[in-house]
């Protein structure tokens, strides 16, 4: 049975005293929770046939996980040894929201090690857990909304409101949500730039 949680409360809980406009943006999105773990362990993943060992990231299809990510692969990160972030599918979240947390890292670990090849196993791990997002996942993206809704929401009154619950579950959508806002914020007050002036360094 799924467990949906109706509207962005955290949002909601700063605007509805101020602007019934956001508080309704706000009530009608759908937000879909998401357990998250993670996992270092003491050495790297075994290869799998066919597979470039060094594979950064994972999307699956079926079981309690929908995405693996090797955090030693990003940017600066190589010293720290293999650290995995193992995400839930939204169903399985909803479904095993009040769980513990160990128990939830255990589980999400475990279904890592179905998907190896028959007879291989994991890494020794050193580290596990997880943490759960009751609010991570907006149901409906906005991502293709015309203007002026977009990916963000602002008002006459000048409150408005950017973030993932705008435009999708990923934290680039975080990011570009907040950016388009202030661009749009910024649009009216912009000076325009006198013949022969320069901005850039």
């Amino acid at each position: 049975m799924r467990s949906y949680q109706r509207s962005s409360p955290q949002a909601l809980a700063l605007v509805e005293d101020h602007d019934e406009t956001l508080a309704a943006a706000c009530r009608s999105v759908v937000q879909r929770s998401c357990w998250a773990g993670w996992a270092c362990l003491e050495t790297p993943l075994p290869a799998v046939p066919g597979v470039e060992h060094d594979w950064q990231a994972a999307q699956l299809a079926q079981g309690p996980l929908r995405f693996v990510a090797r955090n030693q692969y990003k940017p600066g990160r190589a010293p720290q040894g293999e650290t995995l972030t193992l995400l839930a599918h939204p169903d399985w979240s909803d479904q095993h929201l009040e769980d513990e947390p160990q128990i939830v890292a255990c589980r999400l670990l475990e279904a890592l090690a179905q998907t190896l090849p028959p007879g291989t196993a994991l890494p020794r791990v050193g580290r596990l857990g997880a943490h759960r997002w009751r609010f991570a996942h907006p149901e409906h993206s906005t991502i293709n909304a015309p203007a002026p809704d977009g990916d963000y929401r602002v008002t006459a009154a000048g409150l408005a409101l950017c973030g993932d619950a705008w435009r999708g579950p990923r934290i680039e959508d975080a990011w570009l949500s907040g950016h388009h806002l202030g661009l749009a914020l910024a649009a009216p007050h912009a000076q325009p730039t006198a013949p022969g002036d320069s901005h850039d360094l």
